[in-house]
């Protein structure tokens, strides 16, 4: 990473109180906070290009375990879709085997 003067604080590392509560500047000029952009360090640290890259590389990993997760999961779900349309073939079957039987024995 590389550093930079924060623009925000001019690397100061506070600003006015007004500058985030949006008042007007009546007695609050004297009164500071620290800089939310630096954290009070005065300093903006911005990425290289090889961290970037870096980055991009992981979200791209990222996103693409995320849509073999997603493939993996719709499979899972149409497998048991069909095992559910299965197994309720099987009862609807069984009711009917049931339902025969009974009507055998009294008959």
């Amino acid at each position: 990473m590389t550093p930079n003067l924060c623009i925000v604080c001019n690397g100061k590392g506070t600003v006015s109180k007004a500058f985030y509560n949006n008042v007007e500047l009546l007695n609050m000029q004297t009164s500071f906070v620290l800089c939310r952009a630096c954290s009070g360090s005065g300093i903006l640290w911005a990425k290289t290009k090889a961290e970037e890259m870096e980055d991009n590389d992981y979200m791209t990993g990222y996103i693409d375990r995320r849509k073999k997760f997603e493939r993996e999961r719709r499979t899972d779900l149409e497998k048991k879709e069909q095992l559910n349309s299965i197994l309720n073939k099987i009862k609807e079957t069984a009711e009917e085997n049931q339902k025969l039987n009974i009507n055998k024995t009294k008959g």
